[in-house]
């Protein structure tokens, strides 16, 4: 009787994982024509220079269908006591916290997007966003070397995890550089990410790396080369931020250096 308990639930969780996967990656073809329509209208695009590859001004709001596709599969998840299996309440503010300081992240971008802003105005609201998220206990506090060897980082963990989570946050945003590089690059991140917290039994996780997984597959298929429309920096700096905060988040539930190294390897890709 346990054993069938065990499978239902099993099959509960695997049904809510392809929900939010196929549901985000839906919402995000969607969305996205609207996003280039609106873009255009307002003149929100990038021209071409000598510096750039594409001849015609391409919109540069692709993170606005990025995030809203994603946020609006994974908050009801998120606000659904009981759906994300007995994991759901241990991580579930921190993963909300995330999600809020990645919101603010966004905005900051989309204003860049839009307006302009000055590099050290975008550098100062990422650490202040990754300053949250470390108050609140998501830090990098020991690297386990061995079963045996434990480094406690103490106080440490502190700059190491701002400068972890303020440098993922950058290297997405500069690989934003041609059609496709930083979609795909976040992709492979989300997609090893979300197969690590599957294995883990980290639901909530998973299902937030899904949802991120699906609005960039979404996404994908109007940044291809030649692009109807770029992430920009709203995009970029959202999805940085968030794959860096969750990676350290990952590292309360299991051992440090494996948690950091994914990441690592999906984005060391180019």
């Amino acid at each position: 009787m346990r054993n069938a308990d065990n499978s239902s639930h099993d099959g509960r969780k695997m049904t809510t994982y392809l929900i939010v996967y196929l549901g985000s990656a839906l919402l995000a073809s969607i969305t996205t024509p609207f996003v280039i329509r609106i873009a255009k209208q307002f003149g929100i695009v990038d021209t071409p220079d000598v510096r750039k590859i594409h001849s015609e001004p391409v919109p540069r709001i692709g993170g606005v269908a990025v995030f809203v596709s994603s946020v609006c599969l994974i908050m009801p998840i998120l606000f659904s006591a009981g759906s994300a299996g007995d994991g759901y309440q241990s991580i579930r503010f921190k993963v909300i916290l995330v999600l809020c300081a990645a919101g603010f992240i966004f905005f900051v971008g989309l204003t860049d997007d839009i307006r302009g802003l000055r590099a050290r105005t975008k550098l100062c609201a990422q650490l202040a966003a990754a300053i949250a998220v470390c108050s609140y206990g998501i830090r990098i506090e020991s690297i386990t070397v061995t079963d045996l060897v434990i480094l406690d980082l103490g106080w440490f963990s502190w700059p190491l995890t701002l400068i972890w989570i303020v440098g993922i946050t950058n290297a997405v945003n500069l690989s934003d550089g041609l059609d496709g590089l930083a979609t795909g690059i976040s992709a492979v991140a989300c997609g090893v990410m979300a197969v690590f917290a599957i294995c883990q039994n980290e639901v909530v996780m998973a299902a937030l790396m899904l949802a991120l997984l699906g609005s960039l597959t979404g996404f994908l298929f109007f940044n291809f080369h030649p692009a109807r429309i770029f992430m920009g920096d709203s995009g970029s700096m959202f999805l940085g931020f968030i794959i860096a905060s969750s990676s350290v988040l990952c590292t309360t539930k299991t051992e440090t250096t494996v948690g950091l190294a994914l990441p690592i390897l999906a984005l060391g890709i180019p």
